[in-house]
């Protein structure tokens, strides 16, 4: 901004003061005040103040100031008024230049001029190299019909400063405020210039090599019917608008200012004095058509700088071969309806431009737009452009919410283009494109971040050599298209959240009829329907080549298929730098494309070919083909096409049934074709045809097809299950079966099973089959354990209960799940909480020692024999042969194994106990046995001993703490040894006997019964009968009964009962004569011989237990052991149901009995066996009769149920006395234990204390020990 200053002193000054011109009709060309032919030798002034021009109307052009002379110092007037002027103007030149350093220069300061009219030229007209300074100055309401409203400075390098001064409501025909050209210039400086007028520039035209520099001005509200601020036309120079604001200035159409003329104020020019003189001249003058456009450039320059804020809804600047720059500026506020910068054939410079809350209407796609140009965008914002022909350089452009937009850059047959920091921050959806490439070569495209829009981020089209490096393309719904072009490389970026489901192909990236390279790029969850990632689509091979050396794909989707890459035509190259993570796709999570083969699905080789093919017989199994891609995917989106099987020779072989078979999720299933030809044939060839495979396209793509798909067909013989019948393999019709290869039968299905034709077998439950191919049938030992059935395994085709497996399902399951214990009789039960089961097993155990103790303790206080003990032995034998006698391998019905199976539980009472399988397993301590049941025998063998330790240890302690509790520790020892071993002798029989036993699994295959993973006798099987067997059989089974039989014989061998077998082994042989003392050790042998037949084939074995029990009975029956009748007939009646039981047993055996007959024999067992049942319950009553009212009635009551016909049937006379004799003894007893009791009590009340208390005591022994020999 030039500073204004005094005018120094100078030797010659005039002052013009005070000087008014007023109402004056002057005529043409004469000038009011004329500077001219002045003659100076030194500096002269001139001052003009406080002039006054008003109401002054010249004819035609005159003069108002008509300064035309060289002057050496300023012609200054100021503080003047201009008003209601017609025709008159100020005229500055230098017409006259002797001196070229003396130019004429006018200062105007604080000039007002208003209503200035009419005129022929501007108000303030600088030519001829003249110099005007305007400042603080206002100009209004003139209207000039020529160019320039205010001032025209023109011709002749002329040169004028405005500062500070306001421009209002001016019009001209060109140049509303201002008209520059011919080498001049002018320079503006804080000024106001709003509402002014004309046809082209409404506030400055500018014309040959004319110029104009504006600073920190307001223009505002100017209008024009072409380019309301201004047009620069054929001037080099460059013209400069800087920190100042441009808004709100308009251009309208001619039928736009004629619809304003009567009703609007508001344009400047519609004013009345000027529209009754000069409406009409103007309007000739105007287009039917405005230009929108602010600047207009032809052959021009205009530099845009500082900050320049264009407010307002017209255009901006069109530039025709000019060159525009527009630097640190902002555009706000506004609606675009056409293009805002366009350049042609021009020079374009954008750095730190902004665009902001503007909209785009419909009628314009582009804020720039450039043609045949040079572009270059540094550092700008929201510019949407439109590159053609032209070549760009963009250095970081800025994108933020722009409404209404189609795209946001378009470059269109461009070269040699450099595109760095496109990037969009739009925090909404944006509907359009961000960048368009198209028809152009060597674009460089680096740094761009696009996101949010609802089409591509980016589209190429057509153009060649493009690079792209570093673009991120985020929440683009459309990713980035490429269309018949050439991106040589797009590397180092990244495509993140691009597209959605309903995007059709791509969602980051869409390539077609392209050649791209992708190289180390980053597509992270991108959604699209085919090719979550990336879609490569083609039409022919010219221009289809996509290369993925290295690249990331992680969290892609596609709805249908490619979750990262797919493509339909050319196959792309991948590169060993890719890498895929959780991508997704109904098909194709990683890469899909098309169907290219056909192979058998679940297969990994491309060669398909049948084995063993049935000929002429129906495909028994489903035979699936499969379509799949190059990658071996199977086309599972395919539920259209079908695929049909056709043999290649029809002279060999033919197809028939149903060989044409739909595609249900890219598979085919046949099973129910034929394929006819001779049986054995190797050479059969069938062609898999489906219209999902394109072999041309295939062909031309990769040269060959990728399989031929054809299928090698082997016929086989016919195979088990089938026979042999004209050349064709049937299959066995159901009830019959073959296990034989080209058998020319079926065999009839076997008994305890239903065949279901073929070498399908179902065994019925309680059954078992070894293997697929056995024709034996074995009942299994646990029949619940045995659930029958079929499956197709090698290993067991026979279906086990829950817990069990094994051979005959005899073995516990162990799993990490669930444990299985046995607890006896091959049951298995499920395993408790391991701290739950210990805790069990020692409560248990602690039970059983318990049970011992006190069964020791009575036998050690029983010093005289005990009917009811008696009794209770002889139910013991009876449940224990009965439940040997079901323990045999007959096919007892199930319902007598129900009824029955109590006393086959009490018979193995102990059984529970030792069965802690659980807790072996939990606790580890199985040790070298094979299986817990060898573990347990192992124990068996030691259990005697350490019972008998721990009985022991108590006597021990109560005879030294209690002396008087033990009076014979000897005896105590004794009689408890004797009772552990008597009470486990069935037990040490039976497991004994079961180690030698053995078990048919199948015709020819024995096991060892007690584990059947073992076979039955071999060396395994000898060395557990040698370590565990054989011991418990010679020691605790044969040695220990023998040693106590030894024994009591001879101490009862001079035929009276001696003390020591009273003492000792009175539990043994109560009930018994004397001389028949050894008939426990008989029954025990019954037993044993009895177990011994369990190792015999089951006939033998119940005939061998006949035999035994035979004999028993005879023995019972002549030698009458027990001392009571009723005793030894109960005994001998209970051998007679086992007799009888075992005799149905071996008719139960017999493979062809009448079921009538079985009903009868089972009711007959039943019968037999409640009755003695009936019968012991009335012994048992009778004996409790003897001191209890109630029982005896009972027992009377019992009597007739029992058979039996007089009271005292079972008395006889020959016993009757003994049992008398024996009853009165033992109330005697009684009834003297009593009185002594009292009568020492009596006598240690009287006798002192000390040594007198121990002879008593002595002698109290004494009278005991002798009442029990008398006893």
């Amino acid at each position: 901004m030039p500073t204004f200053v005094n005018t120094p002193p100078s030797t010659r000054l005039i002052n013009f003061k005070n000087i008014e011109f007023t109402n004056s009709n002057l005529v043409s060309q004469i000038s009011i005040i004329r500077t001219e032919g002045i003659q100076y030798d030194l500096d002269l002034v001139l001052n003009f103040d406080n002039l006054t021009f008003s109401d002054i109307e010249f004819k035609s052009k005159g003069y108002l100031l008509n300064l035309d002379q060289q002057l050496p110092s300023n012609l200054t007037i100021s503080n003047s008024r201009f008003m209601n002027i017609k025709q008159g103007i100020i005229n500055i030149a230098s017409t006259k230049v002797e001196n070229p350093d003396l130019l004429a220069s006018v200062h105007l300061f604080n000039i007002t001029a208003e209503n200035i009219q009419e005129n022929e030229a501007s108000f303030l007209n600088v030519e001829q190299e003249g110099r005007l300074f305007v400042s603080d100055s206002s100009f209004k309401n003139m209207y000039i019909y020529q160019d320039g409203g205010v001032l025209s400075g023109g011709s002749s390098n002329t040169i004028t400063v405005i500062t500070n001064s306001t421009f209002e409501n001016n019009s001209a025909l060109n140049g509303g405020v201002f008209n520059v050209k011919e080498q001049s210039v002018i320079k503006i400086y804080s000024c106001n210039i709003t509402r002014n007028f004309a046809i082209t520039s409404g506030v400055i035209n500018v014309v040959s090599n004319g110029q104009f520099e504006i600073y920190d001005s307001l223009i505002y509200n100017n209008h024009a019917n072409k380019n309301p601020v201004s047009q620069l036309l054929d001037t080099a120079k460059t013209s400069v608008i800087s920190n100042s604001k441009i808004y709100l200035n308009h251009a309208f159409s001619k039928a736009s200012i004629i619809s304003e003329f009567s009703s609007c104020s508001q344009l400047c020019f519609v004013n009345q004095n000027f529209r009754d003189y000069s409406s009409a001249n103007f309007l000739s003058e105007m287009s039917e058509t405005h230009n929108e456009y602010q600047f207009s450039l032809i052959f021009a320059s205009l530099s845009m700088v500082s900050a320049t804020e264009i407010n307002q809804e017209s255009l901006v600047v069109d530039s025709f071969v000019s060159t525009l720059e527009i630097t640190d500026t902002v555009i706000r506020d506004f609606t675009m309806e056409a293009i805002a910068i366009r350049g042609v054939s021009s020079t374009i410079s954008l750095r730190n431009l902004s665009f902001i809350n503007f909209t785009v209407t419909d009628q314009v796609d582009y804020i720039l737009d450039t043609l045949d140009s040079t572009l270059s965008i540094m550092n700008s914002t929201s510019i949407i452009f439109r590159a053609r022909s032209s070549q760009v350089n963009i250095q970081g452009l800025t994108y933020g919410l722009i409404a209404n937009a189609i795209e946001l850059g378009v470059i269109s047959s461009c070269y040699n283009s450099t595109i760095s920091g496109l990037t969009s921050t739009l925090s909404e959806v944006l509907g359009r494109s961000l960048l368009r490439l198209e028809s152009s070569q060597n674009i460089s495209l680096s740094n761009a971040v696009l996101k949010n829009t609802q089409k591509s981020g980016v589209r190429i089209l057509s153009s060649n050599m493009i690079s792209i490096t570093n673009m991120n393309v985020l929440n683009c719904q459309d990713g980035v298209y490429i269309e018949s072009s050439t991106v040589e490389l797009l590397q180092n970026s990244s495509f993140e959240n691009n597209g959605n489901s309903s995007k059709i192909n791509g969602g980051a990236l869409h390539i077609t009829n392209s050649d791209v390279t992708l190289s180390n790029n980053i597509f992270r969850q991108n959604t699209a329907h085919d090719g979550g990632a990336i879609a490569f689509t083609c039409t022919s091979t010219s221009l289809c080549s996509l290369a993925i050396p290295s690249s990331i794909f992680e969290l892609n989707n596609a709805t249908e298929r490619g979750g990262s890459v797919y493509y339909d035509y050319k196959r792309p190259t991948f590169g060993q730098g890719i890498k895929y993570f959780k991508n997704s796709a109904q098909y194709g999570k990683n890469i899909a494309s098309y169907a290219v083969k056909i192979v058998f699905e679940g297969t990994p080789s491309d060669v398909m070919k049948l084995e063993d093919l049935a000929p002429g017989i129906t495909y028994d199994e489903t035979l699936k083909f499969a379509v799949k891609d190059y990658d071996d995917q199977v086309m599972v989106l395919d539920s259209q096409n079908q695929i049909s099987l056709t043999a290649a020779n029809s002279t060999v072989a033919e197809m028939k049934g149903f060989n044409v078979q739909p595609l249900v999720n890219g598979i085919a299933s046949f099973d129910n074709f034929i394929v006819h030809t001779n049986p054995g044939n190797q050479d059969v060839i069938i062609t898999a045809s489906s219209k999902a495979i394109d072999q041309a396209k295939i062909s031309t793509v990769f040269g060959n097809p990728i399989s031929n798909n054809t299928i090698e067909v082997d016929t086989r013989f016919c195979k088990p299950g089938e026979r042999i019948v004209d050349n064709i393999c049937n299959t066995c019709s159901a009830g019959t079966y073959s296990f034989a290869w080209n058998s020319t039968e079926c065999s009839q299905c076997m008994d305890d099973a239903i065949c279901s034709g073929g070498t399908e077998i179902n065994v019925n439950p309680g059954y078992w089959r070894v293997s697929l191919n056995s024709t034996s049938v074995i009942e299994c030992i646990n029949k619940e354990a045995c659930e029958g059935g079929y499956q197709n395994s090698k290993i067991q085709p026979t279906n086990c209960a829950t817990g069990y497996q094994g051979n005959l399902c005899t073995k516990c399951s162990v799993t990490e799940n669930d444990k299985y214990q046995a607890v006896g009789g091959f049951v298995c039960q499920k395993c408790p909480n391991p701290i739950l089961n210990a805790i069990r097993v020692i409560f248990v155990g602690f039970a059983v020692f318990a049970y011992f103790m006190v069964l020791i303790i009575v036998n050690v206080r029983k010093t005289s024999e005990s009917e009811i003990s008696i009794l209770l032995r002889i139910l013991t034998n009876y449940v224990q042969i009965i439940s040997l006698s079901l323990s045999f391998s007959t096919k007892y019905p199930s319902s007598l194994s129900d009824i029955l199976v109590p006393a086959e539980t009490v018979g193995s009472s102990s059984e529970a106990f030792l069965s802690f399988d659980c807790f072996v397993m939990d606790s580890e301590i199985k040790g070298p046995f094979p299986s817990s049941i060898f573990f347990k025998i192992f124990l068996l063998i030691w259990l005697p001993l350490i019972i008998f330790l721990f009985v022991a240890l108590i006597w021990v302690l109560i005879y030294y703490i209690k002396p008087k509790w033990v009076p014979n520790l000897t005896r105590n020892l004794v009689i408890s040894f004797v009772s552990i071993v008597f009470l486990l002798h069935p037990k040490f029989a039976q497991e004994s006997m079961n180690l030698f036993r053995c078990v048919k699994i199948d015709e020819g295959i024995m096991k060892a019964r007690i584990d059947t993973d073992i076979d039955c006798y071999s060396s395994e099987h000898g060395k557990w009968i040698a370590i565990l067997g054989l011991p418990i059989l010679v020691i605790w089974v044969t040695a220990m009964p023998l040693f106590a039989l030894i024994v009591m014989y001879k101490k009862t061998r001079v035929g009276e009962e001696s003390n020591v077998v009273r003492q000792y082994f009175l539990i043994l042989y109560q009930g018994l004569r004397l001389k028949h003392f050894y008939w426990e050790f008989v029954n025990s042998l019954r037993k044993v011989c009895i177990l011994i037949s369990f190792t015999l084939p089951t006939s033998a074995q119940i005939m061998f237990a006949l035999g035994v029990l035979l004999i028993t009975w005879r023995l019972q029956d002549f030698l009458e052991p027990y001392k009571l009748r009723q005793n030894n007939e109960i005994e001998i009646f209970g051998i007679n149901i086992s007799i009888i039981t075992l005799c149905c047993g071996l008719i139960f055996n017999q493979e062809k009995t009448l079921a009538s007959l079985n009903n009868i024999l089972l009711i007959i067992m039943v019968i037999f066996n409640i009755l003695f049942i009936i019968k012991w319950l009335y012994l048992l009553f009778l004996t409790l009769g003897t001191k209890h009212a109630f029982f005896r009635k009972l027992a009377m009551l019992m009597r007739y149920i029992a058979l039996q016909r007089k009271r005292d049937q079972f008395l006889s006379t020959e016993h009757s006395k003994d049992h008398t004799e024996q009853l009165s003894r033992i109330i005697k007893n009684k009834q003297f234990r009593k009185k002594f009791k009292r009568r020492q009590r009596r006598r240690k009340k009287l006798l002192p204390k000390g040594g007198m208390r121990m002879k008593l005591k002595m002698k109290e022994q004494a009278s005991k020990s002798r009442m029990l020999r008398s006893e």
